[in-house]
């Protein structure tokens, strides 16, 4: 009703947010699908990577994220971190990403671009396994994920996005997060069974940049967190909520100018070496340094027949390693999303990836 007064003739609306209130949206629509047919709501995309990377931590974390981060006294490194603390975590993940990946590269070479091959060759090794599908199951499409976020969006880009929506939907019934699967079967159907201009509309504004320079978007979740830092900031200790609904459409303004002086003053542009953050480089060459003591061998030590991890010497239990892990979750994810279609009377190839 609120929506209705503010916009009167309004037919359509597309609401993002983060999972509570996508679901409560959904929930909303299940209720009463008349009165609330204008609403869309959509998953915010930002929070959808941070508990992506989260389920990531629960199913390397103890064979390689925490035996790593001990070693390389990274002690603000947890196991459940919350969405506050992503930054530092995803910094850390990106850092064993390469690091692992550029050890199996000198191990593999160009042999690794053909990862299920060199995963026959390491089938009988527990370790080498789980570095392989650290990276080539877990990294791969996580930064994939990231990456098309950023980058302008686009009708192909909306479509490999939905793609990931579904590898990651038995990821997260694997990781016992069990409200990021139902959400994201409810976002598909949701995009799915959307008319085509509104797919068109969609496809063109899931993500956005505030000073709209190219390859820095943000998903639309994220682009209100920075609205609201950037409104805060501008009011000053005095913030209400008045106050700051005042100031937003002040941002657009500014925004804008700060993006006339970057095109002006070239010096200005974007440099990724001062935005503040931290260099990988040292972290990464430390991992690689430790990878390469205890895996001296190289390719040698990844293709010995053996069930102990290499950065802890723990016996790798079958039925707890990550493949195993996942697969059995992709069978109750395959149960679960076929109850829902039948439920709904409709077909989407959600259970074929």
């Amino acid at each position: 009703m609120y929506m209705e007064m503010r916009n009167p003739g309004m037919t359509h609306a597309f609401v993002v947010g983060d999972e509570q209130t996508f679901q409560r949206m959904i929930h909303m629509k299940q209720l009463d699908k008349f009165a609330y047919s204008w609403l869309i709501p959509m998953p915010g995309e930002f929070h959808m990577a941070c508990h992506m990377l989260h389920c990531e931590y629960r199913l390397f974390y103890r064979a390689i994220l925490k035996p790593v981060a001990v070693q390389t006294h990274k002690t603000n490194i947890h196991h459940d971190h919350k969405v506050q603390q992503f930054n530092v975590h995803e910094l850390y993940y990106l850092t064993v990403v390469q690091a692992v990946w550029t050890f199996l590269e000198e191990c593999f070479g160009e042999d690794l671009k053909m990862w299920r091959r060199a995963l026959v060759e390491c089938e009988e090794n527990y370790f080498a396994k789980t570095l392989l599908y650290f990276i080539f199951d877990g990294a791969l499409p996580y930064l994939m994920w990231r990456r098309l976020v950023r980058m302008p969006p686009s009708k192909e880009r909306r479509t490999d996005l939905n793609k990931i929506y579904r590898l990651y939907a038995w990821r997260y019934v694997a990781m016992n997060k069990t409200n990021y699967g139902p959400l994201c079967f409810h976002a598909l159907y949701m995009y799915e069974n959307l008319t085509a201009p509104l797919q068109d509309v969609w496809d063109k504004v899931y993500n956005a940049s505030i000073k709209g320079h190219p390859g820095r978007n943000v998903a639309l979740d994220h682009l209100m967190e920075k609205i609201n830092r950037m409104a805060k900031q501008l009011v000053g200790t005095s913030a209400t909520e008045d106050r700051i609904a005042a100031i937003v459409p002040e941002i657009n303004v500014v925004a804008k100018i700060e993006t006339a002086h970057d095109l002006l003053t070239p010096g200005n542009a974007f440099n990724p070496l001062l935005t503040g953050k931290p260099r990988l480089e040292p972290d990464v060459e430390a991992v690689l340094q430790l990878l390469r003591v205890w895996l001296p061998r190289g390719k040698a030590d990844l293709t010995a027949p053996g069930r102990n991890n290499a950065l802890t010497g723990e016996y790798m239990r079958t039925s707890k390693t990550p493949w195993k892990r996942l697969k059995k979750a992709k069978k109750k994810w395959r149960e679960y999303a076929t109850s829902k279609l039948n439920q709904f009377n409709f077909t989407a190839p959600y259970v074929d990836e």
